[in-house]
């Protein structure tokens, strides 16, 4: 009797193959839904499986970065980091030319988590890696290199390679902007980052610029009261007030503060904040009444919410303004005053900068008209040493403080010591002059 040919045929699944193939679109299926725990621990399933097929099989990579990317979404970014190494190196070893879409994928994924891991000088190397690798297998001009150029560009702006960063966004948006499938929110996002990174280079035109286009981009993809356009539209205003186009800078302040009520309402610290940035650009185009009234709304928010006394200082600030344009001393002094505390309360550390310095010496100035000389004088002391703290010993700003306390010090008869300071600070203004 003849034995029983019992020889795999040769299109016939293995256990482990069939077994693999299961666990596998288990893990997939899990993944679609969202339910990363359960895809993460049926990936891992797979890739035990699969380690049996040996290491230069294309299901033991690809089963390790899914898995990666599980643990990624979860949180895990220590696994996830030790996952997406060792799918890279398989690919590296045995797939580098045959897959090399994958290798640039998981060269991507790999820095973005570190990225986010704020290593950026790694995550660097692996965005470049990545776009290499897309560019020599896909061309300078594939979606996936702008995604590289994009990644890299966070990096490179947070190792303070401004320029560096600022040429790979520009590359980034110019392949974006060539693409036939709709980019909008990429190119809304990258000429937003182009706009910070031109703000923090205190290019204010090339901000404007990129800021713009980020706004009209935003606007199509979501609507005119989106809430993204509140960040860009308040980045966008800064930069025209620091150009002095105050009236464009009013338009756009508008809109972010008509956006931030109705997603935040009106009684919201965000709100609360686009009231006074409002309320400043409408002081400097001397609409003071206007200015008035966000900041009064404004001042009443803070208060109410006691969560940021730097911006309660800025608002009474700026309402002091406000009251001094519109001869209200009154309001004005008890506004100034009420700054003046905030910077005494022992549970608030508010640093003794520039405007605590301007406020004391508007302070000092109502005091100084109503008399009130020794009062004066310590506002103006305090000025002095606030401004000493900033500039230094030797500034025009601090010789101004020296002439105030000299002027109050002649007003209470104390003619010598008066004599000395203002020495002092004509001395002090003619170095300066003379080293300018």
């Amino acid at each position: 009797m003849e034995k029983e040919d019992v020889r795999q045929h040769p299109f016939e699944l293995t256990p482990d193959e069939s077994q693999f193939d299961a666990v596998y679109a288990k893990a997939r299926e899990s993944g679609t839904f969202g339910d990363f725990a359960t895809a993460a621990h049926e990936y891992e399933q797979a890739a035990f499986v699969a380690r049996s097929f040996g290491e230069s099989d294309a299901r033991l990579f690809e089963t390790l970065s899914r898995l990666a990317y599980c643990r990624y979404r979860l949180g895990d970014l220590s696994q996830a980091e030790a996952s997406y190494l060792e799918a890279l190196q398989l690919l590296e070893r045995f797939h580098a030319q045959t897959h090399p879409e994958r290798l640039a994928s998981v060269l991507w994924a790999l820095a973005v988590l570190l990225s986010d891991l704020l290593r950026y000088d790694e995550a660097e190397k692996y965005f470049r890696r990545s776009m290499d690798v897309s560019e020599s297998w896909a061309g300078p001009s594939d979606r996936f290199v702008a995604d590289c150029l994009w990644g890299l560009s966070k990096c490179l702006t947070s190792n303070g390679k401004l320029l560096e960063a600022e040429t790979a966004i520009k590359r980034a948006v110019a392949i974006y902007e060539t693409l036939p499938e709709n980019c909008d929110e990429y190119l809304s996002t990258n000429y937003a980052n182009l706009g910070a990174l031109n703000l923090q280079r205190s290019n204010f035109e090339g901000a404007v610029d990129a800021l713009v286009k980020a706004v009209t981009y935003r606007r199509k993809l979501a609507g005119e009261m989106d809430a993204g356009l509140i960040s860009l539209s308040s980045k966008l205003a800064l930069a025209l007030m620091q150009l002095k186009r105050l009236k464009e800078a009013e338009k756009y302040l508008r809109l972010a503060l008509k956006i931030s009520t109705s997603t935040y309402g009106p009684k919201n610290i965000e709100t609360a904040r686009k009231y006074i940035a409002l309320g400043n650009c409408l002081n400097g185009l001397g609409k003071y009444d206007q200015a008035e009234k966000m900041l009064s709304k404004a001042i009443v928010v803070v208060r109410e919410q006691m969560a940021d006394p730097a911006l309660s200082a800025a608002c009474l600030y700026e309402l002091t303004t406000c009251y001094q344009k519109l001869n209200e001393k009154a309001k004005g002094k008890k506004a100034l005053e009420e700054l003046s505390d905030l910077y005494v309360q022992p549970n608030i550390k508010l640093p003794k900068h520039s405007l605590y310095a301007d406020a004391q010496l508007k302070l000092g100035n109502i005091y100084e008209e109503a008399c009130l000389f020794k009062k004066a004088r310590i506002c103006y002391q305090s000025a002095l040493t606030a401004r000493e703290s900033v500039f230094g010993q030797e500034h025009k700003l601090v010789a101004e403080c020296l002439m105030r306390i000299a002027g109050c010090m002649t007003k209470m008869s104390q003619h010598a010591d008066a004599q000395e300071l203002y020495r002092k600070a004509e001395t002090m203004l003619a170095d300066l002059k003379k080293r300018a």
